[in-house]
């Protein structure tokens, strides 16, 4: 497949419940909901541009909240 190799994203142990139940939620702020599934999407494999048409948001954004979470984690 063309475009970049997706870099692997590997989500702590203990990051793992937390991001997965905020993700389901429907009672949690619109956006962390919505950033967490992000980096579980990439996390799982999933192709950065894909991720990105399906979600309806820019590679770039992908890209910066996987970093994010690389440099900082859970917030």
């Amino acid at each position: 497949m063309r475009g970049r190799r997706p870099q692997a994203l590997a989500i702590a142990p203990a990051d793992s419940g937390p991001l997965r139940r905020v993700a389901r939620s429907h009672c949690a702020r619109g956006f962390q909901a919505r950033l967490d599934r992000l980096v579980l999407a990439v996390a799982s494999g999933e192709r950065v541009r894909s991720i990105a048409a399906a979600k309806g948001c820019d590679p770039a954004t992908v890209r910066r909240t996987c970093q994010r979470y690389r440099r900082l984690g859970l917030v």
